[in-house]
Order: C-alpha cells, then structure tokens, then sequence
C-alpha cells in the first residue's frame, strides 16, 4: 500500500476505533416518549508515525435528544437532535 505515483510504501495499515453510547427514554404518557444519550468515539493510533495527539485521535462525543409525541393514531411528530448511533427501537419502527 502506498501513495499513488509515489515510490514510498506504507505497508499495512490499521485502524482501531473505540465507541460506545448510552441511552435513555421515559415515557411520562401514553403519546409522549423523551429520549436522551450519548456517544463516544475513539481512534486509536496503530500505524508508524500516527500519535495520540494528532486530531484525527482525539475523542469526541455526540449528544441526542429526542420528542415523539402521538395525539392521535393519525398525527405523530418527532423531534430530534443530534446524531444517530443505534437502530431505531420496535415503537419508532411502528410509528
């Protein structure tokens, strides 16, 4: 593996990536659900001349907040900010 048109080589590179997120969703009503969470993404550096404190390698996370609210079996509306990072549960797959 190497850079196109160039002679030196990389050899094989790697990639490691950490995550993981939590969740959390209440539902005070029958037609209301509130969710909330959070993710946490991590590259770990594994190929020569990569460290830790370059940008690529620094942690970020994604927050998300969520509203759906049902006032009939015809309307629903959700809101929703932030990324998604887990598949949509049984009640969001039937809404």
């Amino acid at each position: 593996v190497g850079l196109r048109g160039g002679d030196e080589t990389c050899g094989k590179p790697a990639l490691t990536n950490l995550f993981g997120w939590a969740q959390y969703s209440v539902t005070p009503a029958p037609s209301v659900e509130f969710t909330a969470g959070a993710r946490v993404d991590k590259r770990l550096p594994r190929n020569p001349g990569e460290t830790s404190e370059d940008a690529a390698f620094i942690a970020s996370a994604s927050p998300r907040l969520g509203v759906l609210w049902m006032p009939s079996d015809r309307v629903t509306s959700r809101l929703l900010y932030g990324r998604a990072f887990r598949a949509p549960n049984v009640r969001e797959l039937l809404v």
